[in-house]
């Protein structure tokens, strides 16, 4: 990207900027693409008016999968499919992510903030929301929820109107639970998301990214009913992803509802049973 490029438009880093809908904001959900799996969602994963690139890489979901990913990202940018945008752009996505799953922050921030500039300007409302999602996750980690909560309140209209809002909408919600400031808080963006997502939205493989969030935010505020609920669609969605980290954060959710339950031995059997390497993608939210 140029330097006039860059010049033209607020950088992403920027509180409050406001957000453009796509051309397919207008559209009803129901004409909007339908994706499935992470395989077929990744196919329009930079679709906007342009061709798609040839192929692009699956994004890693764990720390486990961090080095590989940052490998393929920079196979990706440095062979000739790097001609397309497109794949530019997907390709310093996932490269940021790979560096916020190793726990490189300052590369994580450099390298999604240019991936939100990349899809901006290709019009890509999935990257750019999706940019904006994990510029959330990293100031999580930085622990200023502001900036977490204004990025996520960005990137909420445009996975709306994207082609496959059906898997950002779960991962967005679930951040804004965990950047919430307060356990009721925490609660009132369940409520929020549950009034807002319909079964058009639903994604057996996504689902876990807000389901785990949900069920701890009804934890904390003694909704131990709604918990098991969540929690059982994340038992579901959980056996899709084998091998990543959220085994872990389901069994972490597990042993808080135990303990939540009277059952503190239980519960403190199955944080034992976590791995000292495994990442566990879930905080408790915060009752302060």
């Amino acid at each position: 990207m140029t330097a006039s490029t860059s010049a033209a438009r607020p950088a992403l880093t920027g509180v409050g900027v406001p957000v453009r809908a796509p051309a397919s904001a207008t559209a009803p959900l129901s004409q909007r693409a339908s994706v499935g799996t992470p395989a077929s969602w990744i196919r329009t994963w930079s679709r906007s008016d342009g061709d798609l690139p040839p192929r692009a890489p699956a994004i890693a979901t764990s720390a486990a999968k961090a080095a590989q990913a940052a490998i393929r990202a920079d196979r990706l940018r440095s062979t000739n499919i790097c001609g397309h945008p497109f794949s530019v752009a997907f390709a310093t996505a996932l490269r940021g992510e790979a560096a916020l799953l190793k726990g490189d922050l300052d590369l994580a921030e450099h390298e999604l903030l240019e991936s939100g500039d990349l899809h901006h300007d290709l019009g890509s409302a999935a990257g750019e929301a999706h940019s904006l999602q994990r510029l959330a996750e990293l100031h999580l980690v930085r622990g200023d929820r502001d900036t977490a909560n204004s990025l996520l309140l960005r990137a909420l209209p445009l996975a709306r109107w994207s082609p496959i809002g059906n898997h950002l909408l779960q991962r967005i919600y679930g951040c804004m639970i965990e950047a919430a400031p307060s356990a009721e808080a925490a609660r009132a963006v369940v409520d929020r998301a549950e009034a807002t997502l319909s079964s058009e939205d639903d994604c057996h493989f996504c689902t876990i990214m807000l389901d785990l969030p949900a069920a701890r935010a009804c934890i904390a505020t003694d909704d131990l009913d709604r918990a098991r609920t969540y929690l059982a669609s994340a038992e579901t969605s959980a056996q899709l992803w084998e091998g990543t980290s959220w085994q872990a954060a389901l069994l972490q959710a597990r042993a808080h509802l135990a303990r939540a339950e009277g059952r503190a031995e239980e519960a403190r059997q199955m944080l034992v049973e976590i791995e000292p390497g495994d990442s566990v993608r879930i905080s408790v939210p915060n009752a302060g």
